[in-house]
């Protein structure tokens, strides 16, 4: 129990992170005004695993999930969705 307590206070070796994680990206974004452009505010979600090798390196993979929605702010604009 110890040893298990020590590990979630940060006591780990890199050992200890081998393996493979699943991934989530939320993602919102905020842009200004830029000049004339309205300004915008967009969301997505992407979703992958992380893995990670004994000798230091690692890969990852994601996928988008859903769709990309852009909010139009300032002048009015249509909604826009992409996928």
């Amino acid at each position: 129990m110890k040893a298990r307590i020590e590990k979630l206070e940060g006591n780990i070796t890199a050992a200890d992170l081998v393996g493979t994680c699943n991934l989530s990206i939320f993602e919102n974004n905020l842009y200004p005004f830029p000049g004339t452009t309205p300004g915008r505010m967009e969301s997505s979600t992407e979703a992958g695993t992380v893995t990670l090798n004994a000798d230091c390196t690692g890969s990852a993979s994601t996928t988008a999930l859903g769709q990309t929605l852009v909010f139009p702010l300032g002048r009015r604009a249509p909604l826009s969705i992409t996928t």
